[in-house]
């Protein structure tokens, strides 16, 4: 289960703030656990600041926080506020649109059907394939692409990383009907608006079992 912890003070001095961060970052490099910190600034009080930091657990929090390196930090830090307010929060939900458009995109490549609301009705698709690039526009475009290639797919990877301006999603699938083959590659989809704007897709390359066998060798993707 995910842990956030809210920090919550004022002061004066942020500007002293990033220097003992970087140093921290610097000195902690390849041990800490901290997966994302956000910073905020109260729009209504200059003065106030929180900092969101996200960890995989309450155990991993805990983890960063006995570095003896986070001890230092924390009471620099502390100096340079009027105090300091720690709120921790187990997480019980998360809803992020472009996880939920992820998925909607997953099931396109499974069923070669196009779910309302995945796309933008003028999303963009650029397909770079080994020799040759093909690009169109549209919802019918990437609905009528999907199903020529395949009327549906077997997902052997999807592993989708959140970005700040959509998805990235590595992939491998092996497609149905007619002569089976395995293609494999990387996904870039931006994201506007609550759906989809531009898909630009890399594949390795579509390959039947004897060119798989011979590429990737047995148990490649196991």
């Amino acid at each position: 289960m995910g842990f956030v912890q809210i920090i919550s003070f004022h002061t004066e001095r942020y500007d002293e703030f990033e220097p003992l961060e970087q140093e921290w970052l610097d000195a902690t490099e390849g041990r800490r656990t901290l997966l994302r910190e956000v910073s905020l600034v109260d729009r209504n009080d200059a003065r106030h600041h929180v900092h969101l930091n996200e960890f995989a657990s309450y155990e991993s929090a805990m983890e960063n926080s006995h570095l003896p390196e986070t001890d230092a930090l924390a009471r620099q830090l502390t100096a340079l506020t009027d105090g300091v307010e720690f709120t921790d929060y187990d997480v019980v939900a998360e809803r992020d649109v472009r996880r939920q458009l992820a998925a909607a995109l997953r099931e396109m490549f499974t069923h070669s059907i196009v779910r309302d609301g995945t796309f933008r009705d003028e999303v963009t698709f650029e397909g770079q394939w080994p020799h040759a690039v093909v690009r169109g526009s549209g919802i019918a475009f990437i609905e009528e692409a999907m199903r020529a290639e395949a009327p549906s797919r077997t997902i052997d990877r999807w592993d989708v990383t959140p970005t700040e301006t959509g998805f990235v999603a590595e992939y491998a699938y092996r497609t149905s009907g007619g002569v089976g083959y395995l293609s494999m590659g990387i996904i870039l989809a931006t994201v506007e608006g609550g759906r989809i704007s531009r898909i630009v897709t890399t594949c390795g390359g579509s390959w039947d079992a004897e060119a798989e066998a011979r590429i990737l060798g047995a148990g490649a993707l196991a």
